[in-house]
């Protein structure tokens, strides 16, 4: 685990971060990583969604939906990770969705982060 993510992250003259099994929050390396791959899944999204607009293409749901995503990732009071998973695997549903409509637009439709 490696978080530096609140305001409770641990800070040394040697470097900042919280790189233990458990962060000084209470969040577990399980959930910092989940959170990892979730940003990860919102990247490959957000690229998509971009792309998308290029084509007129604009989902609301997704506009609305990543920065909840996000959010969720952002604070130390969500450790709950299925609830993580769940956001993930939508992500990932919503940017295959997006990029079948771009690609329906343009069959060589391609984004610099395709499929994180």
């Amino acid at each position: 685990m490696f978080c530096v993510q609140c305001e409770q992250t641990i800070r040394t003259p040697a470097g900042n971060g919280c790189s233990y099994a458990q962060g000084m929050c209470g969040k577990t390396a399980e959930t910092s990583d989940l959170q990892d791959l979730l940003i990860a899944a919102l990247q490959g999204l957000s690229a998509w969604a971009f792309k998308a607009r290029e084509y007129g293409i604009v989902d609301h749901y997704v506009d609305s939906f990543a920065p909840r995503a996000f959010f969720s990732t952002l604070t130390n009071v969500n450790f709950d990770s299925p609830r993580i998973v769940g956001y993930a695997r939508e992500a990932i549903a919503l940017r295959e969705a997006l990029k079948a409509q771009c690609l329906k637009a343009d069959a060589g439709a391609r984004v610099e982060k395709p499929d994180v």
